[in-house]
């Protein structure tokens, strides 16, 4: 019932815990799609292991490094559920996420997140729609961070995804996930919240999202820009 897309690039060191993770999910009518974006370990011989021993699970190796965001795409196009769900590799489904987030029924449905700190420190990372449901008060949800702007902790119907003519930024690693949810947002009809905690983003401070660099700069000021044209007939 839900695809579960994991972009993975160098990730031999979260793998093990990331699989771990979605085994223990009570809800088992789910598929795993594992994406490496041409890593330099040995994370493809270790999904390799992974996906002959649980045939839900399957991996697809991109030739070229083409960053999260094209990953995600050739994953989505694999899917068969009715539900896509995105996970970062280095962070952790509790295991009553998508049981909890089938609760209830919408276009897109989100659930509650918390931070997980390298101390091992969690702190609840609080998702609400405080303005109503419907798609401007989403929007107004997004820009006033009362939900967060990345693709992990919601469930999309993947009808919203088939048609494949999002604008995709090649190369983007920073900032991809606001401008791949904002044309989903716009695509949805019908959105819902659900309490259960569905997803621990696990705060690493060598996770390509936390290095501080020109490049992630610049990557940022790209998809600023682009959510400003986009928004920009709501204004």
């Amino acid at each position: 019932r839900v695809s579960i897309i994991i972009p993975v690039y160098n990730a031999v060191a979260f793998i093990p815990r990331c699989v771990e993770a979605l085994k223990s999910q009570t809800m088992k009518d789910f598929e795993v799609i594992f994406v490496d974006d041409c890593s330099q370990d040995a994370s493809v011989a270790m999904l390799e292991r992974v996906c002959a021993r649980d045939a839900r699970m399957k991996l697809i190796v991109q030739k070229e490094n083409h960053g999260p965001m094209i990953a995600r795409r050739t994953g989505t196009v694999a899917a068969r559920g009715e539900y896509v769900f995105y996970a970062d590799v280095d962070d952790i489904l509790p295991s009553k996420a998508l049981e909890g987030l089938l609760t209830r029924e919408a276009d897109i449905i989100i659930g509650q997140c918390v931070e997980q700190l390298p101390s091992r420190k969690v702190r609840d990372l609080p998702q609400s729609l405080p303005y109503g449901d419907d798609k401007l008060s989403v929007y107004r949800a997004l820009i006033n961070r009362k939900i967060t702007c990345a693709l992990w902790g919601k469930l999309i119907r993947r009808s919203l995804l088939e048609n494949d003519d999002f604008e995709y930024i090649d190369g983007l690693k920073y900032g991809e996930d606001f401008v791949m949810y904002l044309q989903i947002i716009e695509r949805a009809s019908t959105y819902a919240l659900v309490g259960e905690k569905v997803y621990i983003y696990r705060y690493e401070p060598e996770s390509l999202s936390n290095i501080k660099t020109k490049e992630q700069l610049l990557g940022y000021i790209r998809a600023y820009s682009w959510k400003l044209n986009f928004l920009a007939p709501y204004a």
